[in-house]
């Protein structure tokens, strides 16, 4: 984890989501694996996510907190998606799936 000296537009984006659902800072720490306190703190810009629960944001939020809000390099960014891309067309390819259209 980083302090929050890296850019953290997340926080305040997390904040506004979170609030707008009426979630706890418990509730999302639980969902990412951190603590309700390490939720305050990328809230108030204290501390940066690491990359893990960064991931775990943005799927959360279905992107409304992104990677890129958290200041993390848009290569890297590119680099997982890339990844997951190839991760999931040979987990298809081992089951015989065919690739969606």
């Amino acid at each position: 984890m980083n302090d929050g000296s890296a850019t953290n537009g997340g926080g305040a984006k997390l904040r506004a989501w979170r609030l707008q659902r009426g979630i706890y800072q418990s509730q999302v720490g639980a969902e990412i694996g951190v603590s309700a306190e390490a939720v305050g703190r990328y809230e108030n810009k204290t501390l940066t996510p690491a990359l893990l629960p960064a991931v775990h944001l943005e799927l959360m939020t279905g992107g409304d907190v992104s990677l890129e809000d958290w200041g993390i390099d848009a290569d890297v960014v590119a680099l997982l998606r890339r990844f997951v891309t190839a991760r999931i067309a040979r987990e298809r390819a081992v089951r015989h799936e065919p690739e969606p259209t």
